[in-house]
């Protein structure tokens, strides 16, 4: 066996080994989590109501700027819409080894969507209506 092939086999083993620990780490913190004592949690920004109001009138006023603006150039980007995720998940609830699926997912180190991402999936996952 060359060095390349036995490169990639232990690579395959290596990844096994950090899911495992991964899942591990997890549990251990989910665990730790849950028997810590509870502190109060003080709010680390207060900001008044007029300051609120004009952050939400400024927020979507960007929005609206940047989606209608130009929005039928050809040069207007096509964005892929946040609906999408939602569908993906959806979809993956239905079929079968959804535990399977995720820990798939637990390999993947950069995503670009949500729905390819181990962390955001059970939370996306809690807003699908079944």
């Amino acid at each position: 066996m060359r060095v390349a092939e036995r490169l990639l086999s232990l690579s395959a083993d290596v990844e096994h080994v950090l899911r495992f620990v991964t899942v591990l780490l997890l549990l251990v913190l989910l665990v730790r989590g849950l028997l810590a004592p509870r502190r109060p949690v003080r709010p680390a920004l207060s900001i008044t109501a007029r300051a609120e109001r004009r952050a939400i009138i400024l927020v979507l006023a960007w929005v609206l700027a940047t989606c209608l603006i130009g929005s039928g150039w050809a040069q207007q980007p096509r964005w892929y819409f946040p609906q999408t995720a939602t569908l993906h998940i959806a979809d993956a609830l239905r079929g079968p080894h959804v535990g399977r699926r995720w820990l798939a997912l637990l390999g993947n180190v950069q995503v670009s969507w949500e729905h390819q991402s181990p962390i955001q999936v059970p939370v996306a996952a809690l807003y699908v209506d079944r």
